[in-house]
């Protein structure tokens, strides 16, 4: 009886998944069909990298202010400063409203 319990929990659980899987690939085929048509028939040639970013960038605001897109070229631009050796005194800190908290020296 318990591994028709299981098995019946297991098939749900896949159907789901699957119901899941095929919504989301619709989503995606709609934002494939329009990138499409964009390239097709637009009176001009867009710049379909730019646009495709514009749109992330539009989807993750419509989300919460915590996510947030970052591109290629941003993410090694606020990188460079971290490339290369660091030296200190060692301190790890925290910062809490307008105070520096040393967490440990």
């Amino acid at each position: 009886m318990k591994r028709f319990l299981l098995l019946g929990l297991a098939s749900i659980s896949f159907l789901q998944i699957s119901a899941q899987q095929k919504e989301l690939e619709a989503q995606v085929e709609k934002m494939n069909s329009l990138l499409e048509m964009v390239s097709t028939f637009y009176v001009d040639t867009p710049g379909m990298e730019k646009l495709v970013e514009d749109a992330i960038v539009g989807l993750l605001d419509d989300l919460d202010p915590h996510s947030a897109y970052i591109s290629s070229k941003e993410v090694k631009k606020m990188n460079e400063p971290l490339v290369g050796e660091f030296e200190g005194i060692g301190v790890q800190f925290n910062i809490h409203e307008d105070t520096i908290l040393v967490v440990s020296p």
